[in-house]
């Protein structure tokens, strides 16, 4: 018995060494895998990326579309005011409340189109907006906080558009 005890000691004991050499094989490997990495991405961000952006860059300031991205570009612009006009014509109807009587005056008004709101009614609905959203992430409410976010972005831009054009 002693002798097989031994012997399973011994035995454990080799492979416990070989276990803990193979993990501190593998680790070196590891390291230099991470190494050779890190150098290949350094080397090549240099030259292939920043020879991309260049060309990413000449062909948007030439305006050097080609007809698949003319495409694409168009589609994504009609989604894009697609989404805008919904969030502009239906988030007001949304965003009514019984606790709010005078934001849902603003609310109607905007509702036909934020171009009938006045600059200072829309900085009104602004604010007014901004406690609400407040208001609403007090009691968890995110998605409410979501709508007023949304819709104080759609706000926020006609207004820039306004003054710019003006």
């Amino acid at each position: 018995m002693d002798q097989q005890f031994l012997k399973s000691v011994s035995q454990w004991s080799y492979t416990s060494n070989r276990r803990e050499k193979m993990s501190e094989v593998i680790s070196y490997i590891s390291i230099g895998v991470a190494i050779s990495s890190l150098l290949y991405t350094a080397y090549r961000t240099r030259k292939q990326d920043i020879a991309s952006l260049e060309n990413r860059i000449t062909i948007l300031e030439q305006n050097q579309f080609t007809s698949s991205d003319k495409t694409c570009l168009h589609e994504v612009d009609v989604k894009m005011k697609l989404f805008w006009s919904i969030v502009e014509k239906e988030f007001p109807n949304i965003l009514h409340s019984d606790k709010t009587p005078q934001i849902d005056k603003l609310l109607e008004k905007a509702s036909k189109g934020t171009s009938n709101l006045s600059e200072s009614e829309k900085k009104t609905l602004i604010k007014s907006l901004s406690n609400e959203k407040k208001e609403a992430l007090k009691h968890n409410n995110k998605s409410r906080a979501l709508v007023v976010d949304f819709y104080t972005t759609v706000l926020q831009y006609n207004s820039l558009c306004l003054r710019k054009s003006a």
